[in-house]
């Protein structure tokens, strides 16, 4: 199937989709602790190829879909998608052949195009960031993370210093903390499971 998780009984990347989960019934806590996993290259999206650029849209569209299925009562859905920069290319070359430019008029005195420098996608922000891991994106739901520091404090500030070759004053800022992800069936991972 298109949805495999690590606990998955799916034997091939093509199994029936009806009898697996998420779509399907499982363990109570499989479906708890595991976040969804979504194989891009599987043959059950359309694509006319199995690869990210052909099945991308199906693919985040379904991560999205399946992370909202325990939350969307709750009003927090997925609004985050970091891919790695060879696929957010992909994903833009994808998007180009159905762009279009939405013109506001409500504004006052000028008009507005929609370019506010994000890219969307079902209302969430697509981007890419330095550590992704190639061929690898996330979908994020950040009302359900929470940064969490190891100290007393977010963030220690020691200074300042005076640097004596700059003629600057500086500051170094440090911090131990974590992102704790509160419901994990509520972010998604797109990746080439074999």
């Amino acid at each position: 199937s298109y949805l495999e998780t690590p606990f998955a009984y799916a034997t091939s990347a093509d199994q029936a989709i009806a009898t697996h989960w998420p779509n399907g019934k499982a363990d109570t806590d499989l479906d708890y602790w595991s976040p969804i996993l979504v194989n891009y290259t599987s043959t059950a999206f359309n694509g006319a190829a199995p690869t990210f650029q052909e099945q991308c849209l199906e693919a985040m569209r379904m991560g999205i879909i399946q992370s909202e299925r325990n939350n969307f009562a709750m009003g927090k859905k997925v609004d985050k998608i970091a891919l790695d920069r060879n696929l957010l290319y992909q994903f833009k070359n994808k998007q180009e052949a159905k762009e279009q430019i939405i013109v506001d008029t409500s504004g006052k005195g000028t008009k507005s195009f929609g370019l506010a420098g994000k890219l969307l996608f079902d209302n969430c922000e697509v981007f890419s960031d330095y550590g992704i891991p190639a061929g690898v994106g996330y979908g994020f739901t950040t009302a359900w993370m929470e940064l969490r520091a190891m100290h007393d404090v977010l963030l220690k500030v020691s200074g300042p210093y005076e640097d004596e070759d700059t003629q600057a004053m500086k500051w170094k800022c440090r911090t131990l903390s974590n992102l704790m992800f509160k419901k994990v069936p509520c972010f998604f991972k797109l990746a080439a499971y074999a």
